[in-house]
């Protein structure tokens, strides 16, 4: 099971890498208005896998309470990871003045942050249905 999520976070990692590679080489962050959400929502879908197969299976955290946290506790921990990933990002961004332009950049941070949530969602709802396959042997 432990592997099986980690060729996942794997696969989901290297298309992001490369989606981001085509961004930076094409100036599609710039062309292409939407391609920023796109790879938001990416990176909120391999951080929900990533922070609950981290929880779950890498063995760093040993807390048997967290088989009995239910689906609202579960997705809490995917969310917040998302969402703090998400907002360390969008300060190293406003660091850096990645968006030149102030205009527009609050909701633009806004967008990103409930990208990166939904992305976690969905990361969530991959994590689930494939735990419960591997739990039921289906």
């Amino acid at each position: 099971m432990r592997e099986r999520f980690l060729k996942q976070l794997v696969a989901v990692i290297f298309a992001i890498a490369v989606l981001h590679i085509a961004a930076i080489g094409f100036h599609f962050y710039w062309s292409i208005w939407w391609y920023d959400i796109l790879l938001h929502f990416f990176g909120g879908v391999w951080i929900g896998i990533f922070s609950l197969w981290f929880v779950f299976y890498s063995r760093y955290i040993k807390i048997k309470e967290l088989e009995k946290a239910g689906a609202l506790g579960i997705s809490a921990i995917a969310v917040m990871f998302a969402f703090g990933v998400g907002m360390i990002w969008e300060l190293y961004e406003f660091m850096l003045s990645a968006n030149f332009s102030r205009e527009g950049y609050a909701m633009d941070t806004l967008i990103d942050l409930i990208m990166d949530v939904s992305g976690a969602l969905v990361g969530y709802v991959i994590f689930t249905l494939q735990r419960e396959r591997y739990i039921h042997g289906r």
